[in-house]
């Protein structure tokens, strides 16, 4: 049993289709930055197996895109340990959608340059110039009204004239009174046709050279208007809204002494169902800032603050004459004060990201996302329940954006800030530090074997 649950592992750790959604991920997971996810993802520390997929496209620029996603978790309670060393499974999940609109914000000015800048390339002028010096449709019609010729010699002379035509796109004339010259007698008809030929490109090359100041007046004014827009949209901004819902479950023993009838019958079942809803921000900032907050209702339970697990061993005897035989069910129960109450949770991330590419003259796509400061508030609505707590963290994590693979990272947390629990222990007691390597381990090892 153990050697397959190590398989199982061995093989999601080592999948290649894993993509980041950790840029801003707290210790819980949970974070309110949306990023890019289409995976199926493997944490072999919380032995957590996750699904995502959504429609998010980070560096696609465009004024508007409606964006969605869903995302599925499911993972041992218990951990990896107790999963290998007793084979128990907490089972533990967590259904999530989001919605949002992502909108591009222009610089002041910027659309109106836009709109003049649109109007200027598809401007009649340019319109008609560029359809009076594409010969090739005027021509193919021309040499099909040749009477004189058969379907073939038509068909014949008009790849010839498209050849002609491709290799000296700036001084057609030329080439095709050479073409004209070529043609021997019992070709005549052919000559006339190219003579045809030259003469139409010489009247749709006077007409166009009429509107050469007109357009030359377009592209110096297309050049100006287009480097005002390349100075204004060096700022890049976009804001996604947008709103997260989902539902969570669990499955768990409580350890009840005041049952009497029997030592079994004490680790009662306790299922678990709670929901949560959120609504968030993001705004992008250049290509290396990003700030994303988060505000929202859970309808969470006291499992993680609350309760405590411990290990129980239930003995049976059978005697039978002098001998005795003893059997032993393992249990796991939590004790404590299990409830569900009402929370509100309040998150705000911070991001900055750097490109190695300059650094190391590499094209790869590697970059570091530091999350700089982020804050995780939960206001409890039954304080006896559960207190209010602040927890803030920093998170330094490394992946490559144009495979979307997660490399890894670190995470510095401190829970519970202002010790609104009154645990007996200082900040730097209640500070955490971890080492995320939750999704592409093999993308590591391509790495190092392409370097």
């Amino acid at each position: 049993m153990k050697i397959n649950l190590l398989l199982l592992l061995f093989l999601f750790a080592s999948s290649e289709q894993a993509v980041a959604q950790v840029l801003a991920d707290d210790a819980e997971g949970k974070s309110s930055i949306v990023q890019y996810s289409n995976s199926i993802n493997f944490d072999l520390a919380k032995t957590a197996l996750s699904v995502g997929f959504n429609n998010y496209r980070h560096f696609k620029i465009a004024d508007q895109q409606t964006l969605w996603g869903i995302s599925a978790n499911a993972k041992n309670s218990d951990g990896i340990a107790t999963l290998f060393n007793e084979g128990k499974f907490q089972p533990e999940s967590r259904l999530q959608f989001f919605v949002g609109n992502r909108k591009r914000i222009k610089q002041n000015g910027l659309g109106t340059l836009e709109e003049e800048r649109d109007k200027l390339v598809t401007n009649s002028a340019r319109t008609k110039y560029i359809q009076l010096l594409n010969f090739r449709p005027a021509v193919d019609t021309l040499i099909k009204k040749q009477a004189n010729l058969t379907n073939a010699q038509k068909k014949a002379l008009a790849d010839t004239v498209r050849a002609v035509l491709k290799k000296n796109r700036d001084e057609p004339i030329p080439a095709l009174e050479t073409l004209q010259k070529s043609y021997p007698v019992k070709d005549s008809l052919k000559a006339v046709a190219i003579a045809a030929v030259v003469k139409l490109i010489t009247e749709r090359q006077s007409e166009a050279a009429k509107l050469d100041q007109t357009i030359n007046q377009l592209d110096n004014r297309l050049l100006e208007i287009t480097a005002q827009i390349l100075k204004l949209d060096t700022i890049r901004k976009f804001r996604l809204l947008y709103v997260s819902g989902g539902l969570n479950a669990a499955s768990f023993q409580t350890y009840d002494s005041s049952i009497m009838s029997s030592l079994d019958k004490r680790f009662v079942k306790t299922p678990y169902r709670g929901g949560f809803i959120d609504l968030g921000i993001n705004y992008d900032y250049k290509a290396n800032w990003l700030l994303g907050a988060s505000i929202g209702y859970e309808r969470a339970n006291t499992l993680a603050d609350n309760l405590k697990s411990k290990d129980y061993t239930v003995r049976t005897v059978d005697t039978l004459g002098k001998q005795q035989l003893i059997s032993e069910t393992k249990y796991t129960g939590y004790t404590g004060d299990f409830r569900l109450y009402d929370r509100v949770n309040i998150r705000t991330d911070l991001l900055y990201f750097h490109t190695l590419d300059k650094m190391y003259n590499d094209t790869s796509g590697y970059q570091l996302a530091w999350n700089i400061l982020y804050t995780r508030s939960f206001i409890s609505f039954d304080q006896k329940a559960a207190k209010s707590r602040i927890d803030i963290g920093s998170a330094l994590n490394f992946y490559n954006v144009k495979k979307g693979n997660f490399l890894g990272g670190l995470y510095l947390e401190i829970t519970d800030l202002t010790n609104s629990q009154k645990a007996d222990t200082n900040a730097f007691q209640r500070l955490s530090f971890g080492i995320v390597a939750k999704y592409a381990f093999q993308s590591i090892i391509n790495r190092f074997s392409n370097s």
